[in-house]
Order: C-alpha cells, then sequence, then structure tokens
C-alpha cells in the first residue's frame, strides 16, 4: 500500500493533460504549432539594423517569392498593389504612377526606390522610371516597403516612404530557366537565364525582352531589352564581394495627358540606362558587420519632337517661313550618377545594438532643350547616419535613427525618428515613432530652364522654375 501513491499521482497527471489538451482542441482561437514554427519574416534592409517583422519601430509590408509567384504580376508597380496604402495606376503612355496614400504623381519624388540598397531614381524626372529597372520578375527575392517617412534612414527622397527590391542569389538559380508570354495586344514576354559557377564565382546571366501595345486609343507600348548579371564570391570566411552589371535598351510610348495634339503628340520615347555596383560584406570573428556599396548608374531619355511652325505667326507679326520648327519633349535628357557608402554594424552589447555610416554622391544631369543656358548642372552631397536601439526588456524595443545631408547647394539637413515596439505576443506588437523628414531638390526641379526657341532662333518664350 506504501507504493500506491506514486501510482495515483502519474494517473491525476495524465487526467489533467488530457483535459488540457482537449480544451486546446476546442479552443479554435488558440494557436497552433504551425503558427509559432511559421517563418516570421526579417527586414534586413529597409531599416539599418536587421530585425524581425514584428521587432520594427515602422509599418512594413514584405513582399516575398512565394507571393511574387502567386501573385502573376509582370511589372514590378503591380505587386505594390499589395501594399496597404498605395495606388498604382498608368498616368500616362507606359508610364507607371505608383504613390503612397496619394501624395504623388507619376514621378514618385517622395518615395525612395533601391536596387540592393541602389538608389533609382533619376535626375530626369525627379522619379523612378519603373520599365528601366531591367528586372525580371523571376529575379526578384523580396521587396521591402517601408509605409512612412524613412528619410533618417535613407535620405530626403524618403519623406514618404522607401522600398529596397532585393534580388535573388546567384548560389539559388543555378540552371536554365526559360519563360515565354504571349497574348492580345501583340504582347511577346521572354526571360533565359542561366546560373552556375564562373571560376570561384556563384554566377547568374538574365537576358529578358518586354514588348507590348497598350491599351487602345493611348499611345503605351513598349519594346524593352534587358540584360543582367550578377557574380557573387566568397573571397575568405568573413567576406563575400558581390558584382552586380545591367542595361536596359529600348523605346516606349509617350502621348500627351490630355489627349493628342499638334503641339503634343503620339511619339516614341528612347530609353538607354546602364548601371554597375559593387557591394562588400565582412563579419569578422567578434560579430561586428562591415559593408561598402560602390555604384555607378547611367540615365538617358529622348523623346524630343521638332512639329512644323511654318506659317504660324511670329512674335514680330510677321509668319515663320516655310521648314520651321519648334523643338520640344518633356524628357530629352542625360542623367549620372556616382554613388559610395560605407556602414558598420558593431557587435551587439548587451540591451544596445548600433549601426552608423556615412556616403557621398555626386549626380550630374546634361540637356541643351530643357536647362536652358546652363545645359549641364552638377551636385555633390555627402550623408552621415546612424541607428540606435535599446531593449530593456525582451518584449520592449526603442529605437533612434538620425541622418544628416550635406548638400553643396542647399546646405545641412537633419532628419531624424525616435520609435518605440512592444512585442505583446509571439504574433501581436504595437509600435509608435515620431519623425521629422527633410527633403531637397533635385537637379531637375531646381535648374529647369525651358526656353521655347523655333529652328530659325526666333524665341517664343520661355519656362522657368528656379
Amino acid at each position: 500500500m506504501a507504493d500506491e501513491p506514486h501510482l495515483f499521482i502519474p494517473s491525476i497527471a495524465g487526467l489533467v493533460f488530457a483535459a488540457c489538451m482537449e480544451a486546446v482542441a476546442a479552443d479554435s482561437q488558440l494557436p497552433t504549432e504551425d503558427d509559432y514554427f511559421a517563418p516570421i519574416p526579417r527586414v534586413t534592409s529597409a531599416a539599418r539594423l536587421e530585425k524581425s517583422l514584428l521587432e520594427t519601430g515602422m509599418s512594413v509590408t514584405i513582399i516575398d517569392r512565394e507571393t511574387i509567384d502567386a501573385s502573376t504580376a509582370i511589372e514590378i508597380p503591380d505587386l505594390l498593389r499589395l501594399v496597404p496604402g498605395f495606388q498604382v495606376a498608368h498616368a500616362t503612355g507606359a508610364v507607371f504612377a505608383a504613390g503612397y496614400h496619394g501624395a504623388s504623381d507619376q514621378w514618385p519624388r517622395r518615395m525612395e526606390v533601391m536596387v540592393d540598397g541602389r538608389s533609382v531614381y533619376t535626375n530626369i524626372n525627379s522619379g523612378v522610371e519603373w520599365s528601366a529597372l531591367g528586372l525580371a520578375m523571376e529575379d526578384i527575392e523580396r521587396i521591402e516597403v517601408v509605409r512612412g517617412p524613412n528619410a533618417p534612414t535613407f535620405g530626403s527622397n524618403a519623406v514618404l516612404g522607401s522600398i529596397n527590391i532585393v534580388t535573388r542569389a546567384p548560389f539559388l538559380l543555378a540552371g536554365t530557366h526559360l519563360r515565354g508570354t504571349f497574348g492580345s495586344e501583340n504582347t511577346g514576354n521572354g526571360v533565359a537565364r542561366w546560373g552556375g559557377k564562373i571560376g570561384g564565382w556563384d554566377s547568374s546571366l538574365t537576358a529578358q525582352y518586354r514588348a507590348d501595345d497598350g491599351f487602345d486609343h493611348v499611345n503605351d507600348h513598349k519594346r524593352l531589352r534587358d540584360l543582367r548579371f550578377r557574380g557573387d564570391y566568397q573571397a575568405t570566411v568573413a567576406d563575400t564581394v558581390s558584382v552586380q552589371l545591367g542595361l536596359t535598351d529600348g523605346e516606349v510610348g509617350a502621348d500627351a495627358p490630355d489627349g493628342e495634339d499638334y503641339f503634343n503628340p503620339f511619339r516614341d520615347r528612347e530609353i538607354r540606362t546602364n548601371y554597375q555596383q559593387l557591394t562588400w560584406d565582412r563579419i569578422d570573428a567578434e560579430g561586428n558587420a562591415y559593408r561598402l556599396i560602390a555604384s555607378h548608374q547611367y540615365f538617358d531619355h529622348d523623346d524630343s519632337y521638332a512639329p512644323d511652325i511654318s506659317g504660324f505667326d511670329a512674335p514680330d507679326g510677321t509668319v515663320f517661313p516655310e521648314g520651321t520648327v519648334l523643338p520640344l519633349g518633356s524628357q530629352v535628357a542625360t542623367s549620372e550618377r556616382y554613388d559610395i557608402e560605407f556602414q558598420h554594424n558593431p557587435t551587439p552589447m548587451g540591451e544596445w545594438r548600433l549601426a552608423w555610416g556615412l556616403g557621398g554622391r555626386y549626380d550630374e544631369l546634361s540637356s541643351d532643350l530643357i536647362l536652358g543656358e546652363h545645359s549641364r548642372v552638377e551636385k555633390f552631397s555627402g550623408r552621415l547616419f546612424g541607428s540606435v536601439e535599446w531593449k530593456p526588456r525582451h518584449d520592449v524595443a526603442f529605437s533612434l535613427d538620425a541622418l544628416t545631408e550635406a548638400h553643396e547647394s542647399h546646405g545641412t539637413e537633419t532628419s531624424a525618428r525616435i520609435g518605440i515596439n512592444w512585442l505583446a505576443t509571439n504574433n501581436r506588437s504595437f509600435r509608435a515613432n515620431v519623425s521629422e523628414s527633410r527633403r531637397v531638390y533635385n537637379l531637375l526641379e531646381r535648374f529647369l530652364d525651358y526656353p521655347l526657341v523655333a529652328s530659325d532662333g526666333t524665341p517664343l518664350g520661355q519656362l522657368l522654375i528656379s
């Protein structure tokens, strides 16, 4: 009889355990094993410090590879329709307008867009030429979208938010991939990709062709050719080097926002772009992380045209002689950018994590048509940034982000943000932040000077913004 209590205790424990399991099964609101083991996306480039999606101090949406495959989208802006608060539309011709909370026109001047950390907005149109990014949908790993001011992280162009398109590592793309899409309106899209080893480099090469006639009664056709290479090399146990090269060439339709007329006809806009990017990453034995990104990109847009104004009234009361034309075009310019940035993430120090860095940028814009007597303008800028996170408890984090930009023509501007995140449960968090963001005009906005001069030298007027 002395042993009976020991037999009785496990029996009671078993009954209690069984009762608890029945209660859990009856309550469908409780988390399941799938909830606990489902992967939580990590934000690796929309912020300077890597965090899980639940731990960020900003509102972030991640469009992952699985979502991209399920979406059947053929253009990157179509994926942004999945992001809360984003509006996406065809602005005019083959131009996509993608903006946040409606605070933009066809060129998102207040939203930083990057590809693997390389800024892709241009000084030609003060926005992003989505057709010229040269990315096949198959080469995108994920898209990280910060829904809210992010100038304290990435500078003045991110006052409403930022988008970083992260491409797939070549080792994930080994083999050969072919895709063809054909349909009405002369739609024909093709992608050919090879992935493998070149020496010690994991490499991928993608060629893409995109063509369609667009919608009826508007001039939004496109005929674009893209070529892209990426190579990753594991130089040492701690060091990784990545090289990216790309070019896009072709034409898209350019039409008038208010309909075709004599001085704003349907026409073709030639696009030629190329870029080169070098990225070095190092993680040493102590856990310090270093990154250096150097890039160059070139944009050449040409939608020039020249309506015949023979017989039209001239300012002196006469008429223009036979053969007189008026050179016009809304995007007739060449833009070039050189950028370098260094970032250091020191080893975490207990409750504290830190990231800091600095960078420099040179922008150049050339145009004989839309810059008037300037013809060519340039701008140097530098930036210093830092991000700090303090976690006094495992479920509470305070963050501070700041970025100071120095522009030779605008002086110095600083954007800052302070935030708090409370991880209430394993799958629910609450966040709040306050920020002040500054935006600096780019080259075209600052120096646009559009004189209307007939081919015989007669001045007809001028559009001037300074």
